[in-house]
C-alpha cells in the first residue's frame, strides 16, 4: 500500500517534485500500473479531506507529472511534527489503505544531496508521551526498496542499516547501502533514463 511522502524544504516547485517522484519510483520490480508507491501529503489537514480515493476507498499514490505550483504545505515542519501527524492518522483511523506506520521526508538537506528521511514506528513510547520512531537518511533511489522491505517485514530496521553503528538516543540509524549500482544495459534502466530525458525535454524537470 502507498506510503506517506512529506516535503519540508522551501521553494519546492512541480519540477522538483517530479524529480523526487521519478527517483522514488520502483523502476525495476514493478510495472507501470503500480511503480509509484508514495502519496505526497500537500497540506496539514486531515488526509481524508485532501486525498483522492478510488472506488474502493484506497489512497492513490502521487504520480509525476504533478500540477505546476509551489508545494509548501509542510515547508519548515520538523520531523517531530511529521511524526505526530502520521501517529494521529494511525491512532484515529483517519484514512485506510495507506501505510500508517512509516513515512518519507525530504528536507533542505535532502534537496541538496538527493536523500530522504525514512521513519518507522517502533511501537514504544518516548519520555514525552509520543510514539517512538526509528529514523535513517538514505538516497532517494534506495528509498522504495527499503520501504518495501520494512513493509513486508523481510528485514528489521536495524538490518536495513549499518548494524555496526547503534541507534542513537533520538532514534537515528546510519545507512549503509548493499544495493548494486544500475546496469546501463538493463531495459528497465533504459526506460528510466528515457523517461527522465522526456521530462526534461517537456520542461517538467
Amino acid at each position: 500500500m502507498p506510503g506517506y511522502l512529506f516535503i519540508t524544504a522551501a521553494d519546492v516547485d512541480d519540477k522538483k517534485v517530479n524529480l523526487i517522484l521519478l527517483s522514488l519510483r520502483d523502476w525495476y520490480d514493478s510495472d507501470e500500473d503500480d511503480w509509484d508507491g508514495f502519496y505526497l501529503v500537500k497540506s496539514r489537514v486531515d488526509l481524508h479531506v485532501e486525498m483522492p480515493m478510488d472506488a474502493e476507498y484506497i489512497p492513490m499514490p502521487t504520480s509525476p507529472p504533478v500540477p505546476p505550483m509551489i508545494y509548501d504545505g509542510w515547508t519548515g515542519a520538523s520531523i517531530a511534527e511529521v511524526e505526530r501527524f502520521v501517529t494521529d492518522q494511525a491512532l484515529n483511523h483517519r484514512v485506510h489503505g495507506i501505510n500508517n506506520t512509516m513515512y518519507l521526508l525530504v528536507d533542505e538537506q535532502g534537496m541538496m544531496d538527493r536523500t530522504c528521511v525514512l521513519g518507522e514506528q517502533t511501537h514504544d513510547w518516548t519520555d514525552d508521551g509520543a510514539i517512538d520512531y526509528n529514523k535513517v537518511r538514505l538516497p532517494w533511489v534506495d528509498a522504495y526498496m527499503i520501504f518495501a522491505t520494512l513493509e513486508f517485514a523481510n528485514e528489521s530496521f536495524a538490518e536495513c542499516c549499518n548494524m555496526d553503528v547503534e541507534r542513537d538516543s533520538e532514534g537515528w540509524w546510519k545507512y549503509e547501502s548493499s544495493m548494486d549500482g544500475p546496469d546501463p544495459d538493463d531495459e528497465k534502466e533504459k526506460l528510466k533514463e528515457a523517461t527522465i530525458e522526456q521530462f526534461r525535454r517537456d520542461g517538467r524537470l
